[in-house]
């Protein structure tokens, strides 16, 4: 039996993947410095003195992308699951436009 609002839910990110909305996409350009990376990516400096090479980080939901593409290129292993295929798309192309290897999983988080 499939999950009616796992399916809802897949379907409205897709269409809003496909929409271009602003957080669906990836936004800006992070500096090419690993300190402005994390800037870019931690503007409010949570993770300040957390070591990232090395670190497991599990993104849920992909978001515009550079998130997991930034704590790729500081050393941690990756992975994103999300429910859109879309945004998985997205993700997978700012890694590969990167150079940063990214593990990506399609599902459901019920």
């Amino acid at each position: 039996m499939k999950d009616r609002v796992a399916e809802h839910n897949k379907q409205m990110w897709e269409r809003l993947a496909k929409a271009a909305m602003n957080y669906t996409r990836p936004f800006g350009r992070p500096p090419k410095t690993r300190a402005g990376m994390r800037r870019f990516m931690d503007p409010r400096a949570r993770l300040k003195g957390v070591k990232l090479q090395g670190a497991r980080v599990l993104g849920l939901a992909a978001g515009g992308g550079w998130d997991p593409v930034i704590f790729a290129k500081l050393g941690a292993h990756t992975t994103v699951f999300d429910i859109s295929p879309t945004q998985l798309k997205t993700v997978r192309g700012l890694a590969t436009r990167e150079r940063v290897k990214i593990r990506l999983v399609r599902g459901n988080m019920k």
